[in-house]
């Protein structure tokens, strides 16, 4: 998690409500970053927009407030704007079967199907059908994660840029495997599910 000191905290907090006052509605980051700076004036040079947002999701995925579905618009006075959820809400909703650690890791739930590494990769390339039809439930359309289990193969990484078909590689190889993927956007300060 980004370290967030109390007092860029509370501001923050203090913005949002002055923002969603000010428009009758929740309000954007780039309103609550106004708000900051009208009044607070521009002291924090160092925190730019960029950062201001990444607070912003940070402290959404601590459930501080609520967002949209596009995460545009933020407001903690409460959940009964339509569409709007917490981060631990939506979490459950697009991973059922799964939490955050301490840590914000995914972990499995103990009722929860995992996949492990060592053994989807012997049964990839496995030539015996028994072993694949007793395993068809790793490719039934459903995204699962590895079971965490330590491996001591090399790691890979598939560097790219962006509009590189990255996402699309991502996602064929999910498909091949039924395992979810990830980017090197971490949960941290991008948190678009």
């Amino acid at each position: 998690m980004v370290y967030i000191p109390g007092i860029i905290r509370n501001k923050l907090m203090e913005c949002m409500d002055i923002a969603e006052e000010l428009k009758g509605k929740p309000p954007t980051g780039m309103d609550i970053y106004i708000v900051s700076c009208e009044k607070y004036g521009n002291k924090h040079e160092y925190i730019q927009y960029p950062w201001f947002v990444a607070f912003l999701q940070n402290m959404y995925r601590e459930d501080k407030f609520y967002a949209d579905p596009n995460f545009t618009c933020w407001t903690h006075r409460g959940g009964d704007k339509e569409g709007f959820e917490l981060f631990s809400d939506r979490f459950r909703k697009f991973y059922p079967g799964y939490v955050l650690d301490k840590n914000m890791r995914v972990r499995a739930l103990p009722e929860t199907k995992v996949v492990n590494l060592e053994f989807l990769y012997g049964l990839l390339r496995s030539k015996d059908e028994k072993a694949w039809e007793a395993n068809k439930w790793i490719f039934d359309g459903q995204m699962r994660f590895l079971d965490g289990q330590k491996n001591d193969w090399n790691k890979v990484a598939f560097a790219s840029f962006p509009r590189s078909g990255n996402s699309f590689l991502r996602k064929y190889l999910e498909m091949l495997t039924g395992v979810t993927t990830g980017s090197d956007n971490t949960l941290h300060v991008n948190v678009i599910l």
